[in-house]
């Protein structure tokens, strides 16, 4: 598989892991109040549009996730691709704070470490992820720097008679 296809399914699959995690957050009892998704729209200027929310969300995790992590990837062969992906999460998390979310929501009650944990979990995971999962895909049939088929070599005792 060509690389730069790679990284955007890579990023296809860490979005849906990060959006998964972004729903726990909404829906858990340990962080009443937060909606990361309702934050992201509040911070583009439309607070309640949650489609906002969500496009913001996918615009930014899978072409410019997929994007920057080939590039890295490409760069950096000896980093391992889920910590590679993991640092790329947390950057991602830096850039969205400093953009758009500079001060901590007025209507979250709690203390503002939990609230930047709350907020970095779903890019942390979006991170590993995608490292995981451009590795995996890395040797998918009809990738030209797949490894070698392997050889039918000596005869296999599976089989009686072969």
């Amino acid at each position: 598989m060509q690389g730069f296809r790679r990284g955007l399914l890579a990023a296809c699959v860490a979005s849906a892991a990060g959006a998964a995690m972004v729903i726990v957050l909404t829906l858990s009892a340990a962080t009443p109040g937060l909606d990361p998704i309702a934050l992201l729209s509040h911070g583009l200027g439309r607070p309640g549009a949650l489609g906002t929310g969500w496009l913001a969300y996918f615009v930014m995790t899978i072409p410019v996730g997929g994007v920057l992590f080939h590039g890295l990837a490409k760069r950096l062969r000896r980093a391992h691709p889920g910590a590679l992906g993991t640092l790329l999460g947390a950057a991602l998390w830096l850039a969205l704070r400093l953009a758009l979310l500079p001060a901590p929501p007025a209507s979250f009650a709690a203390s503002t470490a939990l609230l930047e944990t709350a907020l970095l979990t779903p890019f942390l995971v979006y991170g590993f992820t995608l490292g995981v999962a451009h590795l995996r895909l890395e040797t998918m049939p009809g990738d030209r720097r797949a490894a070698a088929p392997m050889s039918d070599g000596p005869s296999s005792s599976l089989m009686p008679g072969t």
